[in-house]
């Protein structure tokens, strides 16, 4: 999956998910656009099924993109529905709805604005799994939350030490906000008298934002889809890997 093979996935998913094999019914639902033999419909059911018999990701999918439409456009959620989707799986332990939870926390829209108890979430996600094993998507955060003092203190040198590490990732779309995000800072700070070492951060920021350019230009073209599926491809929620 991570590479963008997913006709080879779903080949490997079928026999396991024939045979009742959660995590392989999950996967199989969620790349249902690759299998000409499985219809939306039916792969919302599994997904559904599978989210009502406690399966984490299965409930985190179903929070960020309910009715697993064409080309996968994941938001935080906007119904109860999804909400309760969100924190069932959050719950059950899915590291990326904790972490969407968070968010949903620091922007208070469909719940009450609780930024210091994002603060904590994310916090004790990190802790909990340790810098190197860390998401993407939860470093990112965790490296916004500090540099802009959000639920707390300020923290501006191991903001930027997050922002950088998720600048190095093959996610472009978290690398890309990473830089933005981590020179913005840095642009800010050139008006302020700081104890951090703004042209050593910068220098760092540059050539990884080189390495990242680089690296994105050099990764090749994803295979075509099926002629069923000449839609924009699912591919999993940035930073997380599989679908989480």
């Amino acid at each position: 999956i991570l590479p963008g093979r997913y006709a080879d996935a779903i080949n490997l998913l079928k026999p396991l998910s024939q045979n009742d094999h959660p995590d392989a019914q999950f996967l199989h639902a969620y790349l249902h656009f690759w299998d000409d033999s499985l219809s939306r419909i039916e792969a919302l059911d599994r997904m559904t099924y599978l989210a009502n018999t406690g399966h984490a990701e299965a409930n985190y999918i179903l929070a960020i993109c309910p009715d697993l439409s064409p080309g996968y456009q994941f938001s935080l959620p906007q119904r109860e529905e999804q909400l309760n989707r969100l924190k069932m799986a959050a719950e059950l332990g899915s590291v990326y709805a904790m972490t969407d939870l968070a968010q949903c926390y620091i922007e208070g829209e469909i719940v009450p604005q609780d930024t210091v108890r994002a603060r904590q979430i994310v916090n004790d996600l990190v802790e909990a799994r340790r810098r190197n094993s860390v998401p993407v998507k939860t470093k990112y955060l965790q490296g916004k939350i500090l540099v802009e003092g959000i639920g707390g203190e300020q923290d501006l040198d191991y903001g930027l030490r997050y922002l950088a590490t998720c600048a190095t990732t093959g996610y472009k779309q978290i690398a890309e906000k990473s830089l933005k995000l981590a020179f913005e800072v840095l642009d800010r700070l050139n008006q302020m008298v700081t104890t951090v070492n703004i042209p050593k951060w910068r220098s760092d920021l540059e050539k990884e934002r080189d390495k990242v350019l680089k690296k994105l230009l050099e990764t090749p073209p994803k295979p075509k889809p099926k002629e069923k599926e000449k839609q924009q491809m699912p591919s999993p929620p940035e930073g997380t890997g599989r679908p989480h």
